[in-house]
């Protein structure tokens, strides 16, 4: 199981101010299909505990969804790490897999498809973000994102 994570540029990191740390929720699960409703639950419920507005919890809820689906259908990792926080106005989700992205063929479609069920799941994670960071390396693969707390 991968334990460390990279980190992320100081500007999309939450930050300990005098008051104390951020909210923050860890969890490593293995990265089969069932993972994606399970670590979407897990970040849903602790953006609630914490007290964010529903739309918040929408959002976050979606980009995890999207990022670990990533993870499970595309990075052949056998695990998948997810890090929430909140802080200062922000949601910050952290998606971290050991694997490599296996690189896909042809496209599924000659022609692009708005009407579509797949194949456009980073472009919701970027409409609902307002900073997105993507690393990959030897390693495997890192996400950071924010949410803005509505």
């Amino acid at each position: 199981m991968t334990t460390d994570f990279h980190r992320p540029p100081a500007d999309i990191r939450p930050s300990v101010t005098r008051a104390g740390a951020a909210r923050a929720a860890l969890c490593v699960m293995a990265a089969v299909p069932g993972a994606a409703p399970a670590l979407r639950r897990f970040a849903r419920g602790a953006a609630r505990r914490w007290e964010l507005p529903e739309e918040t919890c929408e959002a976050l809820s979606l980009v995890v969804s999207e990022l670990v689906g990533n993870v499970i259908r595309h990075s052949g990792s056998p695990d998948v790490t997810l890090f929430v926080a909140a802080a200062h106005g922000a949601v910050i989700v952290q998606v971290r897999d050991g694997g490599r992205w296996r690189e896909r063929g042809a496209s599924r479609r000659a022609v692009p498809d708005d009407e579509a069920c797949d194949g456009r799941g980073l472009r919701l994670v970027e409409a609902c973000t307002t900073r997105c960071v993507v690393s990959t390396g030897r390693t495997g693969t890192w996400v950071a994102a924010e949410v803005a707390d509505v």
